[in-house]
């Protein structure tokens, strides 16, 4: 699908994501234990409302990036319930522009299905994150 037209399905939806935002689901325990290894310098892609953000326990610093401007502003408002630099931008995952080496972690939950290129969605993660990230 085109992301343009991604994007707009889930603006609509967004207000849906932001109200579970704080609740316990049935994939908290999930991510909960898949973030607690998530350290450092970290880059999380298509970030939704900003879900995982408490989630995170050895954070320097977050960067959260996904394309659609209402969960942006959801996940901009979740960025100031953390107690980590958490950074959130709007933009297509497939068109971000990051530093080679610049991410410690970098997180995807539930995305990889959404992206039309996820193979080169998984070639750009392997060149921000650093070698031994």
């Amino acid at each position: 699908m085109n992301p343009s037209k991604q994007a707009k399905i889930f603006d609509k939806h967004a207000r849906l994501y932001e109200k579970r935002r704080n609740k316990s689901t049935i994939d908290t325990k999930f991510r909960k234990k898949l973030l607690a290894s998530a350290s450092g310098n970290i880059l999380e892609v298509s970030a939704g409302t900003g879900t995982n953000f408490p989630l995170y326990r050895n954070v320097t610093s977050l960067t959260a990036v996904d394309f659609s401007t209402e969960m942006v502003r959801y996940a901009k408002e979740a960025a100031k319930e953390v107690s980590f630099d958490c950074t959130v931008i709007q933009e297509d995952v497939e068109k971000v522009v990051f530093q080679e080496n610049q991410f410690d972690t970098i997180v995807s939950t539930l995305s990889m299905c959404s992206y039309p290129h996820p193979d080169f969605v998984l070639e750009q993660m392997g060149q921000w994150c650093k070698p031994d990230g």
